[in-house]
């Protein structure tokens, strides 16, 4: 699966959609983080992030992965809905020439009170 998904975002990369991708597993998920100039909310990335997820789903199922795709809420492709489906995280700031970026990326966890 990462190999898919690596193809699709340099894909996006060479394209010019996206300045630079990092994909990361945890848990029996897979993460994707992206930057891009387009905004926090902008459709072509998330429809990026979702095709490249839908495109993971069918190597899993085509491998016979247990419970392939079990989070996917396909009728809502973007957001989380009462822990079902994929989440996601967008966050707004100016890239600087230096400046490390953590990305902590988790599952199964719940919304902290």
């Amino acid at each position: 699966m990462p190999s898919e998904a690596k193809q699709k975002l340099e894909s996006a990369q060479t394209h010019n959609l996206i300045i630079d991708s990092r994909i990361t597993a945890r848990g029996n998920g897979q993460k994707l983080a992206m930057t891009h100039q387009l905004g926090v909310y902008n459709e072509d990335i998330h429809r990026l992030a979702w095709k490249t997820f839908a495109t993971c789903i069918e190597v899993t199922k085509w491998l016979r992965l247990y419970r392939a795709g079990h989070k996917t809420c396909w009728q809502k492709p973007f957001g989380n809905i009462k822990g079902k489906g994929s989440g996601e995280t967008a966050l707004a700031f100016i890239e600087q020439k230096s400046e490390p970026i953590i990305i902590v990326m988790t599952d199964k966890t719940s919304i902290g009170v």
